[in-house]
């Protein structure tokens, strides 16, 4: 479960600088000295959200290492523990009104840090339900991925925002597999909730959108070969999505057909695999 969390945090933060160092910051953080003289900022409403980016940012990676069974290490001890302490720093910054101006922060690492911070425990989520609004933009609109995904997460927890995450589902603006996988709650172990994110799926590997039929692809193979992928979210043999893949491998561009190959001779479709009619195998109905 730990890997796959981690895996996930990865995902979402691949459009930031340098995940695991941080990014190089135009004054760096390189000592104690520096990392206070940040810290202090914090105390100021005015210097805050600022101090919170650059604290964000050099923190990187350590921000969500909780410092259990995996502990991120550069190699750097000294630099290490400097990131360790800001994202202490970060973490005390995890109230109500400093996250409702993070959700709402052009910086991608403090929209994501401001999703992540959002609260979903049960008999403390009343004070948050203001928020949810903001929650449903990020969750329909934000410009990274990852970001839309774990905010349609977190509002699975609200009962308030059921109407819209029903509305999300059948509208047709989300083509990203790994959030839909999220928003339509796939279960490969549960028919009805595997079904619409299979039909998506061979839609989009069907279309003429070379790009979103590659990102799908990519996505399929990452989830079949990555033996952490859990059982529940494992991409499974169906028929309609096997039937999508041999046509790529036999038809689609180069790239495609390698990607579609590596998907038919995963470990996990394997033995499977449907037995196709001729008409399933050319796409004809």
């Amino acid at each position: 479960m730990k890997l796959a969390f981690l895996r996930s945090i990865i995902l979402i933060t691949a459009a930031m600088t340098s995940l695991v160092k941080g990014a190089d910051v135009a004054d760096a953080i390189v000592s104690e000295k520096d990392l206070t003289n940040v810290v202090l900022q914090l105390n100021n409403p005015t210097t805050q959200m600022p101090a919170l980016r650059k604290l964000i940012e050099f923190s990187g990676m350590f921000l969500y290492n909780d410092g259990g069974s995996i502990r991120l290490s550069t190699g750097d001890q000294a630099s290490d523990e400097l990131r360790r302490q800001a994202a202490q720093a970060v973490h005390s910054q995890n109230n109500l009104d400093t996250v409702r101006r993070a959700l709402s922060d052009n910086d991608l690492g403090v929209r994501l840090w401001g999703v992540m911070s959002f609260e979903f425990i049960f008999g403390k989520r009343d004070p948050w339900k203001p928020l949810l609004p903001r929650l449903e933009e990020i969750a329909s609109h934000d410009e990274n991925s990852g970001i839309r995904r774990e905010a349609i997460r977190k509002l699975w927890y609200y009962d308030q925002a059921a109407a819209f995450l029903t509305s999300l589902q059948k509208s047709t603006n989300e083509t990203d597999p790994f959030v839909l996988m999220t928003l339509l709650q796939f279960d490969s172990q549960k028919p009805e909730s595997r079904a619409d994110w299979y039909a998506r799926a061979v839609k989009y590997l069907s279309g003429q959108d070379e790009a979103l039929r590659s990102g799908w692809l990519s996505y399929i193979v990452s989830n079949v070969s990555n033996p952490a992928t859990a059982p529940m979210w494992r991409i499974e043999a169906d028929p309609g999505l096997v039937a999508s893949l041999r046509q790529i491998e036999k038809t689609g561009p180069q790239k495609d057909q390698e990607l579609a190959g590596k998907a038919m001779h995963s470990s996990v479709f394997g033995d499977n695999l449907p037995i196709l009619n001729s008409s399933a195998k050319t796409g004809e109905n």
